[in-house]
């Protein structure tokens, strides 16, 4: 007898306004199956999970979930059969302090005390989280919040958990980490769909549905799905992820530039040296002197984000910062242009200390700052005016603005005459992290700085990033970079910053 259908999706359309996003699809999961939704930025993924759920509810067609439908009844039988974390976890995170977050659902539910405190324990473990419980949520990075949404979900039990791009700010190890306990669950008899540009995470699924267009172009096993592995399929399809542990955590230096020389302290002091092959002038532009950050998180406990430490950036760097999870990567590229201040030590640009007020307000034009999640710094009504606040701010006349929109535009890869009347909140979680990067560069800022830059691209948005990535360096641009993609880092850095519990190791 074949296993129910745990999802069953016949003839859904879906609208953003006038918009169609997705056209007609039918798709069934029958229960314990593992379901990679794979498609370009913008194809409808993340539409598709949401209606899978009854978070939103189709234009045309039916949704049900274990045969109830997510339009009857308000939609709750059918919502209470599912977990759902979002691609970026700051939408969902409610509580300040980590137990409470996870215990939020089994609280909504009902249950008894004794029960929920065993549900929190359990998922927390189950994440990698186990000692956490009494941690501030905001003092988390980006990677240990993703996981937190994961407990969140977990500790209710679900019958269906639905991913949106769950592992696009974890580490290799905290990937591959979170990949097992995927497919762990899935054998274990839970319905998963899961919305991954990897298609070493797609491998793993029992099913391949790629989206193009808002519909479905294919649908079939990993093995058919021309994933573009050099892997051997079979392997990775058999529920293999083998380990691939890197001897060498610090990669080479990037292979388009030439390594950044240390400069003489005359040579500083005079700031005139410059680098032959490239051609760029070299000077600090960024200093730390024994930067110690420490996050209050209102008990005894305090957490030592970073910690002593002591490096000095130069003007015409490309600089990769690498490290695990809650390294404290973020942390230190918030103190670049005084979004945050050490509370020992002290930063320095252009030689002023970013704690004076005057000085961060003018570092902040200078240094421009692309966050881990795009949606953080999004917020005018259309994508002209999120990428025409800066210049705006600048004081550029209206025909000046509009040239560096469109120029912002074009570097990051969107199409001006298609997207710039829309809203940045109907983009695609790819297209929002472009539209971000397109507002910072409009600024023409002397530093670029970069938290997961391709967290989120699919494959060909990826390429078009490290392009534009490269061709900014080469034009002169100062960047700093913080990715887990080590072959991103290799290919594009001058010089690696490796950030280990807070501390700066030498490269």
């Amino acid at each position: 007898m074949p296993e129910p259908l745990a999802i069953d999706i016949e003839g859904a359309s879906f609208h953003y306004g006038a918009r169609l996003v997705l056209d007609n699809i039918t798709l069934r999961v029958r229960a314990g199956q593992m379901v990679a939704l794979t498609g370009g930025n913008g194809s409808g993924k993340s539409t598709l999970l949401l209606l899978a759920c009854g978070l939103l509810h189709p234009d045309a067609g039916t949704v049900r979930i274990f045969d109830a439908a997510t339009t009857d009844d308000g939609g709750f039988e059918a919502r209470r059969h599912c977990g759902f974390v979002f691609q970026n976890p700051d939408d969902q995170l409610v509580a300040s302090v980590v137990r409470n977050e996870v215990a939020f659902g089994p609280e909504n539910l009902g249950l008894p005390p004794d029960e929920i405190a065993q549900r929190v324990t359990w998922a927390l473990s189950v994440v990698g989280l186990g000692g956490f419980e009494d941690r501030q949520t905001h003092s988390l990075s980006g990677g240990q919040k993703q996981r937190l949404a994961l407990a969140g979900a977990l500790a209710m039990r679900p019958r269906v958990l639905l991913l949106d791009e769950p592992t696009s700010m974890l580490d290799p190890e905290s990937r591959y980490d979170f990949m097992r306990l995927i497919r762990q669950l899935a054998d274990g008899g839970m319905t998963i769909m899961m919305a991954t540009h990897s298609p070493r995470e797609a491998a793993l699924a029992d099913r391949v549905v790629r989206l193009d267009g808002g519909t479905i172009a294919f649908a079939g096993n990993p093995i058919e799905a021309e994933l573009g592995l050099s892997e051997d399929l079979t392997r990775i399809a058999a529920k293999d992820p083998t380990r691939e542990p890197e001897d060498d955590p610090t990669p080479p230096r990037g292979r388009h530039a030439r390594p950044a020389p240390q400069l003489t302290p005359e040579e500083i002091l005079n700031a005139q040296a410059i680098d032959p092959i490239q051609g760029h002038a070299l000077m600090p532009i960024l200093r730390f002197d024994d930067v110690t950050y420490i996050y209050d998180n209102g008990t005894d406990a305090a957490i030592r984000a970073l910690e002593n430490v002591s490096l000095t950036i130069q003007l015409g760097e490309f600089i990769g910062i690498i490290g695990s999870t809650g390294s404290g990567k973020s942390t230190l590229i918030q103190h670049m242009n005084g979004l945050l201040h050490p509370t020992y030590g002290r930063v320095l640009s252009n030689w002023n200390d970013l704690a004076d007020r005057f000085a961060a307000n003018e570092a902040r034009f200078r240094i421009g700052v692309v966050f881990q999640y795009p949606e953080q710094q999004l917020f005018a009504q259309t994508v002209y005016d999120d990428i025409a606040f800066g210049p705006r701010n600048q004081e550029l006349g209206v025909d000046e603005v509009e040239a560096r929109v469109k120029e912002a535009m074009a570097q990051v890869g969107l199409d001006y005459d298609e997207l710039a009347a829309r809203n940045p909140f109907q983009l695609s979680g790819g297209q929002q992290r472009r539209a971000a990067i397109a507002g910072v560069l409009a600024m023409h800022p002397e530093v670029l700085v970069l938290d997961e830059p391709c967290a989120g691209l699919d494959p060909a948005a990826h390429a078009a990033m490290r392009d534009l990535l490269r061709q900014l360096h080469e034009g002169g641009q100062t960047i700093i970079m913080v990715s887990h993609d080590l072959e991103d880092v290799a290919d594009l850095a001058t010089r690696t910053i490796q950030i280990d519990t807070g501390r700066a190791l030498p490269a």
